[in-house]
């Protein structure tokens, strides 16, 4: 069952702390006590923060908040990794990113055999001109590395990074072209990587799920039909679990073996550039005009949580329409933004996983 749990977008929930972004500031919300912290902007952007349509356009929101300790969140804002101390309510930039690059499409945490996080994330952007890709890894002292680095001409950017309790390795995630699409098998130190399948846009990921005998993945292309795969780890063969309605660039994890995912309503990236950005038409890998929001586990049932509509307004310019999930504990509800989504754009919805679908 849809219900809006508010009118700003919320980007963690641990506990009873809740982290919102709310016109250009973060909203910190524990109990009944609240603080407001300012994001950094420019100018122009202390107007737009104001304007929803601006603040999609400019990109002004922050694309995650992850917990990395007790109260203090990694935060990843406008070409920058951030840490927010809840309690102190301080933001601190602890490492900006290349020059070109607004966000990494997701971030990793774990823990290392003495209850220390770490945390990764690959470089994300455009990458025209095909130059190395690095993956930064954050240290127990709070301290980002380039911890490896994909060669020039080998991938455009990455997707994601996943830990893997099963295997305790990391998979990495990524694209675009046929032969950038791949799903890697790494140590937690990054000192092996290697490529586990690789060459087309069946591996193009944004999302994997490790299982006790193989991986689950969500495949992200406007070019193709998009389905989620198992793939066995003895054959090394994907095999069809579900076709999907669209590419799923945001999914999250649901306690060990379960996820809930997204499909995005997203542009034909096989258009000239300027076509690209101006055309309303869609992907062919894209079949509705609809976003739609899928409950999944490891035994490959999946059923449909919701799905809305894109809204009226140009699908580069003013972003995909998509759910962006929270990060936090779900428990039996889950948390998403809804994004470029007509009647729900800019707020937070909350779902009952025991409840039914909606129409």
């Amino acid at each position: 069952m849809r219900e809006i749990y508010s009118k700003n977008r919320l980007l963690a929930k641990v506990g009873d702390e809740e982290i919102y972004c709310a016109k250009g500031r973060l909203l910190i919300k524990r109990g009944t006590e609240s603080k407001v912290i300012a994001l950094p902007k420019s100018g122009l952007g202390k107007v737009a923060s104001h304007f929803r349509l601006l603040v999609r356009m400019l990109r002004m929101e922050p694309r995650f908040a992850v917990a990395i300790d007790r109260h203090k969140y990694l935060l990843s804002y406008k070409g920058a990794m951030y840490i927010v101390d809840a309690t102190a309510g301080t933001l601190e930039k602890e490492l900006s990113y290349r020059t070109g690059m607004n966000n990494p499409l997701d971030i990793c945490v774990i823990e290392d055999e003495n209850g220390h996080k770490l945390a990764y994330f690959g470089e994300y952007w455009g990458n025209a001109d095909k130059d190395k890709v690095a993956i930064y890894k954050r240290d127990i002292t709070g301290r980002w590395n380039i911890a490896y680095e994909f060669p020039q001409n080998s991938i455009t950017h990455i997707h994601q990074i996943q830990y893997d309790r099963y295997r305790d390795c990391l998979w990495i995630l990524t694209g675009d072209a046929d032969s950038e699409s791949g799903i890697w098998r790494a140590d937690t130190e990054l000192k092996n990587v290697e490529p586990l399948v690789k060459g087309n846009q069946q591996y193009r990921a944004c999302f994997i799920v490790p299982t006790e005998k193989g991986l689950l993945y969500a495949t992200d292309t406007p070019l193709e039909d998009n389905y989620i795969y198992y793939l066995d780890m003895e054959d090394k063969q994907s095999r069809i679990v579900y076709e999907l309605p669209g590419p799923c660039i945001y999914a999250k994890m649901i306690g060990e073996n379960s996820y809930v995912c997204a499909t995005s309503v997203e542009t034909d990236s096989s258009l000239s550039k300027w076509r690209y950005r101006l055309t309303y038409k869609r992907g062919k890998g894209v079949k509705t005009n609809k976003s739609f929001l899928l409950l999944g586990d490891e035994h490959g049932d999946i059923r449909v949580l919701d799905s809305l509509k894109k809204d009226m307004h140009n699908m580069w310019l003013f972003q995909f329409g998509n759910f962006q999930f929270a990060y936090g504990d779900c428990d039996d509800r889950i948390y998403c933004s809804a994004i470029a989504l007509k009647h729900y754009d800019g707020k937070t919805l909350v779902y009952d996983i025991g409840g039914n679908d909606n129409e």
